[in-house]
């Protein structure tokens, strides 16, 4: 069928029939409109209870490993972390490092460790901490260190790397 024969298959409706088909269509039209008013607006949609972690904002995120690498004894070293208790303990050294705050004056240090903060869809934060272990920053000035068990607790992490495996 083509659109003459619906046109004229339209026109032969009695007027009752009409008005119903009419009623359906502009009732479809209205809800397509409002549908695409509201994606052009650009609202979310509504929350729901069992939102992935990759839709929630990167401060309310876990994140899934960590990645600490350093020069230990002339060499590379580096060491993931995919327990949330070794994470735990990293992160709080680290307040608020998911949204990259500036630090005071320029980080004119060289770093000696870089470590990596993996979240879902490929987001990384990347902080680096002075050779001193006193400083961090995100790229945005320095930061001092809070607490005084960051290189303890990258000891303990090299000291457990290099335990044989059972």
């Amino acid at each position: 069928m083509n659109a003459s024969s619906h046109f004229r298959r339209l026109c032969s409706l009695r007027p009752s029939q009409f008005s119903l088909v009419a009623a359906v269509l502009f009732a479809t039209f209205l809800a397509a409109n409002s549908l695409v008013a509201t994606n052009a607006r650009g609202d979310d949609p509504p929350p729901t209870a069992d939102k992935p972690a990759a839709d929630k904002p990167l401060a309310e995120q876990t994140p899934q490993s960590v990645l600490v690498t350093f020069e230990h004894e002339e060499k590379m070293v580096a060491i993931r972390l995919d327990q949330e208790s070794q994470m735990a303990v990293l992160e709080s050294c680290f307040p608020n490092y998911r949204s990259r705050p500036a630090g005071e004056g320029q980080v004119l240090w060289k770093p000696k460790y870089e470590i990596y903060f993996n979240f879902a869809r490929g987001q990384t934060v990347r902080v680096t901490v002075s050779s001193n272990s006193r400083y961090w920053t995100t790229g945005q000035g320095a930061i001092e260190l809070r607490g005084g068990y960051f290189s303890n607790f990258v000891h303990e992490l090299l000291k457990e790397k290099a335990r044989p495996r059972e």
